[in-house]
């Protein structure tokens, strides 16, 4: 399973972490502001976007304003969280759906 995450400078300036198993994609949507602090392991808010391919997951870009930040492999872990395996980012990736919160433990 593939993960890649993208800068989006398009209006308001996000990030969009997107996870491929391979039948779907889950796209976590991340305000700019707030990037720095995921990565340093603070909780953020995210928007959520669900689909088959890029395309059914809601992403809307114009490609001259998007950037790949990282990329690379993720698993899931028995407790459910996502283990983010990149060129940059490493570490457990945990998701409160309920408070739509999300928070990286680098590693």
């Amino acid at each position: 399973m593939k993960y890649f995450i993208h800068h989006n400078e398009s209006f308001p300036p996000h990030y969009d972490l997107i996870l491929d198993s391979g039948g779907a994609i889950e796209t976590f949507r991340i305000p700019e502001d707030f990037f720095f602090d995921l990565v340093s392991g603070s909780p953020v808010e995210y928007e959520e976007f669900k689909g088959t391919d890029i395309k059914g997951a809601a992403i809307s870009c114009e490609a001259a304003k998007v950037a790949v930040e990282d990329s690379g492999d993720y698993t899931v872990s028995k407790s459910g969280n996502i283990i983010l395996k990149g060129g940059r980012i490493t570490g457990e990736l945990v998701i409160e759906r309920g408070s739509r919160k999300i928070t990286l433990i680098p590693g």
